[in-house]
């Protein structure tokens, strides 16, 4: 069960015995497996940087930062070398000069751009991977960052898990698929009615 506001829910109707189980407060937490970290793969220094505040929405695509780095001038350089150096190079190893371009973070938009303009650039651009918002910031404009270091997290909260728990001797009476009424001061007088989808060995089930 997802809901898309991080808010507090109550299960109602108290009745173990049928197919719509029930319990006291719960609580809602994001789905981690959807948290992305963003980080530099390029030593550099961060030149922009579009997130303002925690809590920003972004978009996949959206430009996060902008790296001014030495290491993918050489790079871009050294591709467009290959470029204009007709068949002096192997198709092999003029593939594994743009395949490290795509390591260093261009994307195929990027490498077609400098094939065509065949003007190197020192700059990259850390993109969003997808829909989200920014859980966390952990860089400056200005500031050096070495290859793996976080830029920022972001999560999407479009998708939330409802926990509750229960009392081990109700651990019995509850199984995945079950059904659970809760309701939200989000959505006064609605109930929501959705199966448990997972209970964990420590008397917590994920609806």
């Amino acid at each position: 069960f997802f809901f898309k506001q991080k808010t507090a829910y109550e299960i109602v109707d108290c009745d173990w015995s049928s197919d719509v189980c029930s319990s006291d407060l719960g609580r809602v937490e994001d789905d981690i497996t959807r948290h992305r970290v963003l980080a530099a793969r390029v030593p550099g220094r961060i030149e922009k940087l579009n997130i303002n505040f925690t809590g920003q929405a972004v978009v996949k695509g959206e430009a996060i930062a902008t790296i001014y780095s030495a290491e993918m001038l050489t790079a871009q350089r050294t591709y467009v070398e290959h470029l204009g150096a007709g068949k002096a190079f192997p198709a092999s190893e003029i593939a594994g000069v743009r395949e490290k371009l795509l390591v260093l973070g261009l994307t195929a938009e990027d490498i077609a751009d400098l094939e065509k303009e065949r003007q190197p650039s020192a700059t990259v651009v850390v993109r969003a991977p997808s829909d989200g918002t920014v859980i966390d910031r952990f860089a400056y404009e200005g500031q050096y960052v070495a290859a793996g270091d976080r830029i920022v997290e972001t999560g999407d909260f479009t998708k939330m898990w409802f926990l509750f728990d229960v009392y081990e001797p109700d651990m019995a009476l509850l199984q995945v698929g079950q059904l659970v009424d809760v309701t939200t001061d989000a959505i006064p007088g609605e109930i929501l009615t959705e199966p448990i989808s997972f209970i964990d060995q420590i008397g917590r089930a994920h609806v």
